[in-house]
């Protein structure tokens, strides 16, 4: 809409070239996107195979589920915001997330 608006005011080879620089940038992103979501979920799989060996007699799975940090312990799912990723101190933290188990473990 916008561009669409300026394209009206700087003519149509700018319109052109704008919108041929929106879809390398849409590409670009998508990019940094798989590759920042690969990073993320290594990170994850670390975490999860340390928790695992503390927590032997249950199953845990630290996954991103549809975009959502999520911890699965014994049939239960624990879903995070997405915002989660950026807490370093409890998103990465095996203590904060071993806690989180004891305490589901617990009950």
């Amino acid at each position: 809409m916008y561009l669409s608006v300026l394209g009206e005011r700087n003519g149509d080879e700018w319109l052109k070239q704008q919108r041929s620089f929106c879809k390398q940038v849409g590409l670009m992103r998508g990019k940094v996107h798989k590759k920042r979501k690969a990073a993320v979920q290594s990170a994850m799989n670390e975490i999860e195979d340390r928790l695992s060996n503390e927590f032997v007699d249950s199953e845990i799975k630290y996954s991103l589920v549809d975009d959502h940090p999520t911890l699965y312990v014994d049939y239960t799912f624990i879903k995070f915001p997405l915002g989660f990723i950026r807490q370093k101190k409890k998103f990465g933290s095996c203590e904060y997330l071993g806690g989180l188990i004891r305490a589901h473990l617990n009950k």
